[in-house]
């Protein structure tokens, strides 16, 4: 009994673990995220409910659970998200800290239990994470395929990781195929160190601050990756990405994503780490390439690309090449849409901006621009050869699932 006690007051003063659950305008959500915690096997750990200033129930809901272990942080005015993600950081007293929203919730109750283990296991590791369940109107519907890493645990070197990353894009064991790739926050265990050593949330990037957290943690350490979907991640129009795309078209969210390619590529260049700046260019121009392919969604224009990339560059030669190489994909993307007229506009752009940097593609490039100048039988030439390569896409897809 008296070990018990001990053990009890030890965990009060020194936990292992810190979970921060930010609360704003989500009472209703806090008691099941909570307890989720709570229920957890492993039991080292404290809750830090950081109401930023909500004017709903929060207090309330925040101080009914009568554990020592939570505790609840009014901010004496609203921080907004990213503010208030760093205070609490800047309050855990935990080894690991583990950030999930007052809306999300862990699905398993030993969850806690395997992160520390692998993360006590593997000293090199500076996070770990694992599949997200989505959550929908209060009911589990399916796991989010972008948070899916294959069907075993794993630990992956840093510098892999980043690249993967950076680049949003795995390659999907089963088919063979490319698929968008992400880490979510709410199944994410950190080191605290390298929140202290590297870097807290970015406070300029309210969209995609996440991102560049987990990419640059992986360019200093090893990332854990377990494979069962233990954390549920709700699905719900009020989240900030909705606000931002209903707000300003996406064009913030734009903004934010293609910062984080050229900042964590200043960083890859300051740590001499070459496969990742290799990685972050292929990421810019990758990242430039998923706007301007729906540029009537999103309302992203070429002239909102180009300046963009002009702010960036770091002279005239980087910019041209840049532009060249983004011309150049923009011109395959209409080519095989068959709008021939645009495709050759983009053709012509790219190689009159940086003939040399297309050196290895520029046979293609003449070769689309000679069928487009052909006319009528220039069209029925593309329709053949489009039709040939879908023929071969879509056979390879049937050898890989066979």
């Amino acid at each position: 009994m008296a070990s018990a006690f001990l053990n009890r007051i030890k965990e009060k003063m020194d936990p292992k673990v810190t979970f921060i659950v930010p609360c704003y305008k989500l009472a209703h959500y806090l008691a099941k995220c909570v307890d989720s915690i709570l229920s957890q096997t492993y039991k080292n750990f404290e809750i830090l409910i950081m109401d930023d200033c909500s004017p709903d129930n929060t207090p309330e809901v925040a101080q009914s659970f009568g554990d020592f272990r939570v505790r609840h942080i009014r901010n004496e005015r609203n921080l907004g998200n990213i503010a208030n993600y760093n205070r609490g950081i800047g309050l855990a007293r935990g080894q690991y800290v583990w950030l999930i929203s007052a809306d999300d919730q862990l699905r398993c109750s030993y969850v806690l239990d395997r992160y520390v283990q692998v993360m006590d296991l593997h000293p090199r590791v500076g996070y770990v994470f694992c599949p997200n369940v989505e959550l929908r109107e209060g009911m589990e519907t399916s796991v989010m395929t972008s948070t899916l890493l294959g069907n075993k645990d794993t630990l992956y070197k840093g510098h892999d990781f980043f690249d993967m990353l950076i680049r949003r894009n795995v390659t999907d064991a089963e088919h063979g195929e490319s698929r968008w790739f992400s880490v979510e926050a709410p199944a994410v265990m950190v080191r605290k160190e390298c929140y202290d050593k590297l870097s807290l949330f970015p406070p300029e990037l309210p969209h995609a601050g996440d991102r560049y957290i987990w990419c640059l943690f992986a360019l200093y350490y090893d990332v854990a990756y377990m494979a069962e979907p233990m954390v549920s991640y709700r699905i719900h129009d009020s989240s900030m990405s909705s606000e931002l795309l209903k707000n300003d078209k996406g064009r913030k969210i734009f903004s934010d994503e293609i910062t984080v390619c050229w900042q964590l590529r200043d960083r890859a260049e300051a740590m001499g780490a070459l496969s990742a700046v290799r990685s972050c260019n292929k990421a810019i121009v990758g990242e430039y390439l998923r706007w301007l392919y729906r540029m009537e969604e999103n309302c992203i224009t070429i002239e909102c690309f180009e300046e963009s990339l002009h702010s960036y560059a770091r002279d005239s030669r980087e910019e041209s090449r840049f532009l060249a190489l983004v011309y150049a994909r923009l011109g395959d993307h209409y080519f095989w849409r068959r709008d021939l007229m645009d495709a050759g506009r983009f053709y012509k752009k790219a190689v009159k901006k940086d003939f040399w940097t297309l050196r290895p593609q520029i046979l293609k490039c003449i070769l689309k621009c000679v069928l487009i100048s052909m006319g009528s039988v220039g069209t029925v030439l593309i329709e053949s050869f489009s039709t040939i390569r879908q023929q071969i896409l879509r056979l390879k897809r049937c050898g890989r699932q066979s």
